[in-house]
């Protein structure tokens, strides 16, 4: 559902319950704080609302400078190591007439023709470079900063031989952030937790952090809070297609899911109404489906909410339930990615495009599908009201995406037709650059007995970017390329009294959709899952 929702009681908390999660009981972080004196009190309380992470003073600005120049540094110099293996991506020499072109004319200025793992993957280094000012303690909207002109030094300085590569400079930093903050706010969670195993595990969805905090040891840092929380770990089977179209096939599931918030008193008895500019929520979930073959499809999304305005009006009932009603409305940003696998060699491969060598390109393509999508802004509403025994949750948003979409007409086009003058990265990886839109819509029922039931519905749209390809005059197929995916889905969740444990079924319709030069293409795949959860 990408929501925590808050427990029914404040009086009596679970550490391991799943549904619903619990809300921290702040009772004795107060006391400790009372013990301490007003002046710490008000420290912390000044500290927690200026961010969504402890900000001490002195930041660490030097060391986050000298850490991510040594990341860059290292990554610098084992490019230039292996640069004759991106020969083809040479086009520029270092002398006055190439670099001015390069930097200041649309030659310059392209989406480059790498392979989709290449090109998804800078979403990753984005995120490190997120975190390696992040967790020396800086606001987000600094660390995204400082990120961005680390990304621009890369395309401008280091591969000053090639294009500078709009789709890389996007996706860095505007699939960076989600995946940072999610990992930072996930990290920071897990370790705060009781036990070396979480505290292990939050060291290895953000080592940065981890490394930093043990510099830092003898500094008093204030721990953060989470005002709600859900963490789930879950392994399954799903029946459904496999990628030859092959129906009621049996595969396994794994994944997990982190839903954090970090509003001040949000959950808890009490009254809110208030613009907040630091970071409000973050979801970050993953699922990977393994078959016969090995993993058949996995997919990711990282969302966070930045800005926001909250409001809450909450009581607690004479048999001790929050009572009341509550509304979250802001802007959020997210990644998500969707991959499966080649069913054949070619679709494997990372060489690099040539355009005049169409002929390497086997007739028909069957590359298989993926999707990465930088969800660049977009409003995102959670509402949730407690009534006696249950939790009613709904959420709604709507983005604006770059992405990196397959073209799933592609196959049924080259039956006929030659893949010679297309763009570059769709007859080589058989994937485009396009502009779209997102939604969703989610709805959560969870009870005090420990059911719950969720709906949801899912689709985006997306539509091909024309003449920005890196061999433009190559290039004289230039046509629109329309794709869409839809998914319609329940689910059905029960927590065993007493345990950590929950068992959940699952159902879900998912259409494809594809259009190309008048041919369209559809597919359709029902799926059921059966999973056994852990979390807290």
């Amino acid at each position: 559902m990408g929501m925590a929702v808050p427990g029914q009681s404040t009086k009596k908390t679970y550490g391991l319950s799943l549904s619903p999660p619990q809300v921290l009981n702040a009772g004795a972080e107060d006391a400790k704080d009372k013990k301490s004196g007003k002046d710490k009190k008000k420290k912390e309380e000044v500290t927690i609302r200026h961010g969504a992470s402890p900000r001490p003073v002195p930041r660490r600005g030097l060391r986050a400078f000298l850490e991510c120049g040594l990341i860059v540094g290292v990554s610098q110099a084992n490019y230039w190591r292996r640069y004759i293996n991106w020969i083809e991506d040479w086009q520029f020499q270092f002398n006055w007439e190439d670099q001015t072109t390069r930097l200041f004319t649309g030659e310059g200025w392209r989406f480059d023709s790498n392979a989709f793992f290449t090109n998804w993957g800078h979403a990753l280094a984005g995120a490190v470079y997120y975190n390696a000012y992040r967790t020396n303690y800086m606001p987000w909207y600094r660390a995204m900063l400082y990120s961005a002109l680390t990304s621009f030094y890369w395309e401008l300085l280091v591969e000053w031989r090639e294009v500078i590569s709009i789709n890389d400079n996007i996706v860095t930093v505007m699939a960076g952030f989600p995946i940072g903050e999610t990992l930072f706010q996930t990290g920071s969670f897990l370790q705060t937790r009781k036990g070396w195993l979480a505290r292990i595990a939050g060291g290895v969805f953000n080592p940065l952090r981890a490394v930093n905090r043990w510099f830092d040891r003898r500094l008093d840092l204030p721990a953060p809070r989470f005002s709600t929380h859900r963490f789930r770990i879950h392994a399954g089977r799903r029946s459904g297609k496999n990628l030859a179209g092959e129906p009621d096939q049996q595969f396994l599931e794994l994944g997990l899911s982190a839903d954090l918030t970090r509003v001040p008193g949000f959950g808890a008895p009490g009254a809110l109404n208030e613009w907040r500019s630091d970071i409000l929520s973050t979801h970050l979930g993953f699922n990977i489906v393994v078959g016969g073959d090995g993993i058949e499809e996995y997919e990711a999304l990282a969302r966070t909410m930045p800005w926001g305005w909250v409001r809450q009006n909450l009581n607690e009932g004479p048999d001790g339930e929050v009572r009341g009603h509550s509304l979250v409305a802001g802007i959020f940003t997210a990644f998500e990615l969707y991959s499966q696998r080649p069913v054949w060699e070619y679709d494997t491969k990372n060489p690099f495009f040539q355009p005049w060598l169409y002929d390497q390109i086997p007739l028909p393509t069957r590359f298989t599908d993926k999707y990465c999508a930088a969800h660049l802004f977009g409003p995102r509403i959670v509402w949730r009201y407690h009534g006696r025994g249950y939790t009613l949750t709904a959420a709604a948003d709507a983005g604006l995406d770059f992405a990196m979409v397959n073209a799933l007409a592609l196959t049924d086009y080259t039956r006929e037709n030659s893949v010679e003058g297309m763009k570059s990265t769709l007859a080589n990886y058989g994937y485009y650059y396009g502009l779209g839109l997102s939604t969703s819509l989610e709805l959560e029922l969870s009870t005090r007995w420990g059911m719950d039931v969720e709906v949801w519905a899912r689709t985006w749209v997306q539509n091909s970017i024309e003449g920005m390809d890196r061999f433009a005059e190559y290039i004289d197929d230039n046509m629109n390329i329309h794709d869409s995916r839809s998914r319609l889905g329940a689910s059905l969740g029960y927590r065993i009294p007493g345990s950590p444990l929950q068992v959940r079924l699952l159902v879900e319709n998912v259409t494809r959709r594809g259009r190309m030069s008048g041919i369209s293409s559809r597919q359709e795949d029902s799926r059921l899952s059966m999973r056994i959860c852990y979390g807290f």
